[in-house]
């Protein structure tokens, strides 16, 4: 949250994070644009997206099945 994001997006996880993970965030074709480390024991993780196009990217986390999308605006 906030979907649509500007600067910054808060991760919330459901339950802490058992092991480091990675946040990928991918554009529309399926390209890595940003990646973030997320510490063991972590339950909400400040994304900053500041200085990306606006548009649909999808997040992917480490341990998680789906990809969540995610829209920026500008």
């Amino acid at each position: 949250w906030p979907n649509p994001a500007y600067r910054s997006v808060t991760l919330s996880l459901g339950a802490p994070l058992e092991a480091p993970a990675q946040a990928r965030l991918m554009d529309g074709l399926g390209r890595a644009v940003r990646a973030w480390a997320l510490p063991h024991g972590d339950t909400q993780h400040q994304l900053d997206v500041d200085g990306l196009p606006a548009g649909i990217y999808w997040l992917k986390i480490d341990g998680y099945p789906d990809a969540k999308r995610l829209m920026i605006s500008r």
